[in-house]
């Protein structure tokens, strides 16, 4: 056997290979820095809540909105984190059922988005970072500053990158009792999905079958790099941390017409939680984030029932046919 000729020919193969991954992440990086065209709903300010800053661990000034229950009992305190663009002011959209009905509702601005602290060189996009991460745990480290808060159960509500946000906190903090996520996605996942959309722009269909799978998430951590370096940001790979949540009440709202994340996004991700107290609610015909908006009041009904069985109050359960049904 001529060993020079064999080595010669492996490391031609794996140089190829290499420069296929650059030329590869190169391109998908285009892609994966692309602004999303989202149309984010407006909020005007509520002016029974109470405006609110806290400190990030690294001294990152973020602004929110606390709405509390000022005559009765509260039954809970269920923070919100919005989705890429919008504002603490949504949370009244979303949870105003939720306030009217005993639970105290704190909303906040993501780092660089809204009222919040700006910091440079990085230009937040849809996919989550570790930055999100770590505001979101400043509002729960808040919250348990507060002392009509700190003693009560809490659960999170997260909108898309809002609410990846929410899930990758509830995997690990035991004290978050549930999440509750509105077209919420994992960026590998999506970005997978995306990308042989992409590819079928550069190659023919039979071609992109033939690549495998993993030769894919090579060239899709690559790209996330590349990002990274120009974005001083480091993207959370969420799919890794699903499994944290199997001791979580967990909802995953679905919009049947949503053509940003399909359904096949969250289906996944629920068999990664791989829990009973996972449950996906596929709302018909509904875009992405706006599920409330195609039937409001189903929608209220379904998240003020999950918040009141997942944090605490006895014997009620979600009536539908789509959710699956639920209890402590």
């Amino acid at each position: 056997m001529n060993w020079t000729l064999l080595i010669f020919v492996v490391s031609g193969i794996a140089l190829a290979n290499a420069l296929v991954h650059v030329v590869s992440a190169s391109v998908i990086s285009k892609f994966f820095e692309r602004e999303p065209n989202f149309q984010v709903p407006k909020h005007e300010p509520n002016p029974l809540a109470e405006v609110v800053s806290f400190p990030t661990e690294n001294n990152m000034i973020l602004k929110g909105s606390l709405l509390l229950q000022k005559d009765r009992k509260a039954q809970g305190v269920v923070l919100f984190c919005p989705e890429y663009g919008g504002s603490h002011w949504l949370a009244t959209k979303y949870l105003q059922a939720l306030h009217e009905e005993g639970f105290h509702i704190l909303g906040f601005d993501f780092r660089n988005q809204g009222e919040s602290d700006f910091i440079e060189n990085y230009t937040p996009l849809h996919w989550l970072t570790t930055y999100e991460v770590q505001d979101t745990k400043a509002a729960v480290d808040y919250i348990r500053s507060r002392s009509e808060l700190k003693d009560l159960p809490l659960g999170i509500f997260g909108v898309s990158r809002g609410g990846a946000a929410a899930l990758a906190v509830g995997a690990n903090d035991s004290q978050v009792r549930c999440v509750v996520t509105e077209g919420a996605f994992c960026t590998e996942m999506l970005s997978v999905l995306f990308t042989l959309r992409w590819a079928t722009l550069y190659m023919p269909g039979w071609m992109i079958r033939c690549v495998p799978l993993w030769h894919i998430r090579i060239s899709l951590k690559l790209s996330r790099m590349l990002t990274q370096s120009k974005n001083h940001c480091r993207y959370v790979v969420l799919r890794n941390n699903l499994a944290g949540l199997k001791k979580t009440d967990v909802l995953l709202i679905a919009g049947e017409g949503d053509t940003y994340i399909p359904l096949s996004i969250h289906k996944e991700m629920k068999t990664r939680v791989n829990s009973d107290r996972c449950s996906l609610w596929t709302v018909p015909k509904a875009k992405h984030n706006l599920a409330r908006d195609a039937d409001p009041q189903k929608y209220d009904e379904n998240v003020l029932k999950f918040f009141q069985t997942a944090l605490g109050t006895p014997n009620l359960m979600i009536e539908t046919e789509t959710v699956r049904h639920f209890c402590l």
